[in-house]
């Protein structure tokens, strides 16, 4: 399911609904921006964006507030 949202610069988006998710260790309630994610372990996040305009994306993964900065970036 393909949702459409707009955003502004530094707002956090909120994902209105969820893919499959096996577990209790990760957990999101649908139309929240927060994932949860139980301490302990290693995770592997993948997402995807589809851009409307022609400004360079700038966007970035946070934890716990602060941006993530182990993550790879690529656009064409």
């Amino acid at each position: 399911m393909t949702t459409i949202i707009t955003t502004v610069a530094n707002q956090l988006v909120a994902l209105s609904n969820n893919g499959v998710i096996t577990g209790t260790d990760i957990t999101h309630v649908a139309g929240s921006p927060d994932i949860l994610l139980a301490g302990g372990h290693t995770y592997f996040v993948t997402h995807s964006v589809n851009m409307t305009n022609n400004t360079p994306p700038a966007m970035f993964l946070t934890l716990n507030g602060a941006p993530v900065q182990l993550w790879i970036y690529d656009y064409c």
